[in-house]
């Protein structure tokens, strides 16, 4: 296998693009993948917005008509727990959007597979959604459409 010949200069990151040589930048296929990615960061956080925002809609109207004996407290301990569930995948989806991206940017090659193995992940998962009923409306699919479409190569 022949050595990639892309080698970024040293922390190029912090360096004025503008006085690099050509031979110096990412090649185009590499920046447009990173841009796609920054992009992909930013539609999985409005995901996980509205995300939350469906999780509160759906558990006020199921607290009203739920049938399990719990006091208040733990209704509030429980809600607590589903929306920090919500926040910490969002924010964990979102890290890794951006660090595949800076290290994609750096020239890592271990880099563009993982976030080819990611891709995968996330079209297994549409496979496995098809077909079953979201709870507040299929306007809620468009976001993760979105993420799945940007990822497209």
């Amino acid at each position: 296998m022949t050595p990639c010949p892309y080698q970024p200069p040293f922390d190029w990151m912090s360096w004025d693009l503008s006085s690099l040589t050509e031979s110096d930048k990412p090649p185009p296929s590499i920046r447009n993948a990173v841009r796609l990615m920054y992009a992909g960061s930013a539609i999985d956080a409005l995901i996980g917005i509205l995300a939350l925002a469906a999780f509160f809609r759906l558990w006020s109207g199921m607290a009203g008509v739920s049938t399990l004996q719990l006091t208040p407290s733990q209704w509030h301990q429980a809600e607590a727990a589903g929306a920090g569930y919500i926040i910490v995948a969002t924010l964990f989806r979102t890290g890794m959007w951006l660090w595949t991206a800076s290290k994609n940017k750096t020239g890592r090659r271990w880099a563009r597979v993982l976030s080819t193995l990611c891709f995968v992940s996330v079209s297994l998962t549409w496979v496995w959604v098809i077909g079953r009923p979201i709870p507040g409306g299929e306007w809620q699919l468009l976001p993760p459409v979105a993420g799945w479409l940007v990822l497209q190569p």
